[in-house]
């Protein structure tokens, strides 16, 4: 049987060898096998390469820490066992200074009614004011009330209107804002 296969095998050879190719010949026609040990090869590398950077990218990180010579921990010791004497102008507030200063703070502060406007960095210092960054980003004053307006922190206002942090306003003028908070006034300019 096999000797009648090979015969026929044999008989086709030598047909295809007298005729021209054919177009569907070329593709009845078996591709030889291609080198399957370079694919492997890179396969394995690029897994190689993939292991380690999760490896170290995974990996907890160890921190060395430098050791401490014992002759700079005497040195330490030295320098906290020296005293510091204080001379007459490293003591550039006394304490008669500081109460004046209280005394001013507290008599501004009863004089302040709402006719008296100051500068909002005064008033968040010297009444303890928390107030956050405030801006103006458009300005816009009209002799006519009803067309003025304000934007403070990216948000529209109108006189009498509050705040999202707090503060009332009071009146928007040529300088900037008026803005009062328990009972004091003070001025946002926009400059």
């Amino acid at each position: 049987m096999s000797f009648i296969l090979e015969a026929l095998k044999k008989s086709e050879r030598e047909r295809l060898k007298n005729k021209p190719p054919k177009f569907s010949d070329a593709l009845m026609e078996n591709k030889k096998p291609e080198n399957k040990k370079i694919y492997t090869i890179v396969i394995l590398s690029l897994l190689s390469i993939i292991f380690l950077l999760l490896y170290f990218l995974v990996a907890p990180k160890k921190i060395r820490v430098p050791e401490i010579n014992n002759d700079s921990s005497e040195s330490i010791q030295d320098i906290k066992s020296t005293q510091i004497k204080k001379s007459e102008s490293s003591n550039f507030l006394s304490s008669d200074v500081i109460n004046k200063e209280q005394g001013k703070i507290e008599r501004n502060s009863a004089l302040n009614n709402s006719s008296e406007i100051i500068d909002i960095e005064i008033a968040k210092v010297s009444h303890n004011f928390y107030l956050p960054d405030l801006h103006i980003d458009i300005h816009v004053y009209s002799e006519n009330a009803a067309e003025r307006f304000v934007f403070i922190n990216m948000k529209k206002y109108d006189e009498g209107s509050f705040l999202d942090e707090g503060p009332l306003i009071k009146a928007i003028t040529e300088e900037g804002v008026v803005l009062e908070q328990n009972g004091i006034s003070f001025l946002l300019s926009y400059k």
